[in-house]
């Protein structure tokens, strides 16, 4: 059976534990502060349904660390079903309250959307929708004081061999960069096939630098429905690279055989106040 989809590639919700410590017992609207309304991390999930009439979006979420389905606290399942109104744009976030009033928290890890339409038979499955999808990762409260990052969905996801980065900076620390501004790269390649995949991550400097065409490689096991979520420099050392390297360049990722992979970067300073995010190469 073929369903409609959109394939998230990063999904997640960390509870602030210094939440009152740091932004006070209440906030500006009077609002009790909490570890889960004021948190490390959050996402926010937008789509817009540009059908003629309704559509079920069934949201179901991965956890990264265990393989295992994100149970909805409000209903016990294992998944979350939302009424889009036709030609009317829908956004929500794990802040309670903020669309959900009990959604999940703190998990880390990616989802996958269906779609069906209401019938008097049940939810009939609908193998294309013209429905889109934002999503965005964000720190404390979504405010202008915290990073904020777009992260990356599609709506098709082939098994293949190889992906890529166009670009890279695993580490730059100079007098303009350094400390916590320095710049890094963090990847993340969640899994969303049923079978492991052995993945070679290689990272090679490019053409502007002394140490051009030089590269670096490392290799992960990626479980299914789990992922790698790693910073590039720390795994770099690992294998050799210079820890004074200040370098740009790309990145390759191959496994083997075919895979399900929805890898996908951020680039940013140490702190993420300054970040970008970067799908891979299609």
């Amino acid at each position: 059976m073929i369903i409609g989809i959109i394939f998230l590639a990063n999904v997640l919700h960390l509870s602030n534990p210094a939440a009152v410590a740091m932004y006070g017992p209440v906030d500006g609207y009077g609002t009790p502060v909490t570890p889960q309304n004021h948190p490390l991390w959050d996402t926010m999930i937008t789509m817009l349904n540009h059908e003629e009439f309704p559509v079920v979006a069934r949201i179901t979420i991965w956890n990264e660390q265990t393989g295992a389905k994100v149970v909805w606290p409000e209903t016990g399942l294992d998944h979350r079903d939302e009424t889009l109104l036709a030609k009317l744009s829908w956004a929500v976030s794990f802040i309670p309250d903020n669309g959900w009033h009990n959604p999940p928290h703190d998990f880390v890890g990616f989802a996958l959307v269906e779609f069906y339409q209401k019938s008097p038979f049940g939810l009939m499955p609908l193998d294309h929708a013209n429905v889109w999808a934002w999503v965005m990762l964000g720190s404390g409260n979504f405010d202008n004081h915290s990073p904020a990052i777009e992260t990356p969905n599609c709506k098709d996801l082939p098994t293949q061999s190889s992906w890529y980065f166009a670009y890279a900076i695993p580490r730059y620390d100079d007098p303009n960069h350094y400390g916590s501004d320095a710049y890094t790269t963090g990847l993340h390649i969640p899994n969303f096939g049923d079978t492991a995949s052995e993945v070679t991550v290689r990272y090679r400097v490019g053409q502007r630098y002394a140490e051009a065409g030089q590269s670096w490689s490392f290799t992960k096991t990626v479980e299914p429905k789990h992922a790698a979520r790693f910073d590039l420099f720390s795994e770099l050392l690992a294998v050799g690279y210079p820890p004074n390297l200040n370098s740009e360049g790309h990145v390759e990722i191959t496994t083997a055989r075919p895979a399900q992979l929805f890898p996908n970067a951020v680039i940013g300073t140490k702190t993420y106040l300054f970040s970008a995010a970067q799908g891979f190469c299609r």
